[in-house]
This record gives structure tokens, sequence and C-alpha cells, in this order.
């Protein structure tokens, strides 16, 4: 079976796989975040059209895990990481999510080591751009970072400045 791209969703495989991996990633794609997305708009005041990119970074960030390598770490842009979190605190709703989408539950670790944090952008990227032919768009930064050193203005990961971690913001 080849994952292909039948409705207005952005994700789209560029490799052929079957069976549980398949039934697993549709699971992702058809998912209804519905309740996510309430709890993301009203803690961080998010129009409808970030939270439904948001969402769709998220699927497509949670796909990337699913087709990862076990011991691969991965992390999320900003926003998705907002995301993860608003998901982790509906726990019921994401261990569940978790079993079906994964067959295990996916822990958060945050990270605070710039190095691992490099690392794991880049695993996600590259992984991102094999699975779904396309760059992974880290395009929610701040708009106004006030990292230590950074002086403001810039782009901003997590209260880091994304200049620090060699990072660019991709279109």
């Amino acid at each position: 079976m080849n994952i292909a791209q039948q409705d207005s969703s952005p994700l789209c495989l560029v490799f052929p796989f079957d069976g549980i991996l398949a039934a697993r990633f549709n699971f992702i794609r058809t998912y209804d975040f519905s309740n996510v997305q309430r709890d993301i708009e009203r803690e961080y005041r998010w129009d409808l059209g970030k939270v439904q990119t948001v969402t769709e970074q998220a699927r497509a960030f949670y796909s990337c895990f699913l087709l990862s390598a076990p011991d691969e770490f991965l992390s999320p842009s900003p926003e998705v990481d907002k995301f993860w979190h608003a998901f982790i605190l509906r726990t019921r709703e994401y261990r569940a999510f978790c079993d079906q989408a994964f067959g295990w539950f996916l822990d958060h670790f945050p990270e605070d080591d710039k190095t691992k944090l490099q690392i794991g952008l880049d695993s996600s990227k590259r992984l991102h751009q094999l699975l779904f032919g396309q760059d992974m768009h880290l395009s929610a930064f701040s708009a106004s970072c006030i990292a230590p050193g950074c002086g403001g203005g810039g782009d901003c990961y997590g209260g880091t400045c994304a200049a620090s971690l060699n990072m660019t913001q991709l279109q």
C-alpha cells in the first residue's frame, strides 16, 4: 500500500508500507484533535489558522516518531511542543492515542542541552524531509525572543536564541 495524499491533508509519505504501520499512520492522520485544539486556542490565544497549522505539524511530528528508529532523538518545533504539552495534560486521551498510534506510551523528555536539542531538531527535519518529501516547517518562532545574549527581536526556541542553535527558519 502506498500512502498518498487523497484529501486536503498536507501529509503525504514518499515510500510504500502496509499493515500495522499503515493503520497507525492513518490513525494519526485522521485523529480528532479538537479537544487539544480548543485547549491551545484558549491557552495561547492562537487564531483558527494557526491552531490548524500547528495541528497538522503535530500530526507530521507524531508520524515521524512512529516511523523513526527506536533510539532516534527527535525534537518538535516550539509550537508543536506547546501542542504536545497540552495533549499530555489530557492524560487518558493522550494514553489512548499513544496506544493506538504507537503501541506504547510516548514519553516527553524536556531537553535543556543545546547540543542534544540541535541534534533532535536536525533529526526531525531530516526524517520529515525523507517521509514527506518536504521541509519541516519551523514557521512559528517567537517574534520577540528575549533569551540571554540574544538582544530580542529574533527567532527563539523555548527561551534559547535560535541563532545560538544554528537554526534557520524554513519556508
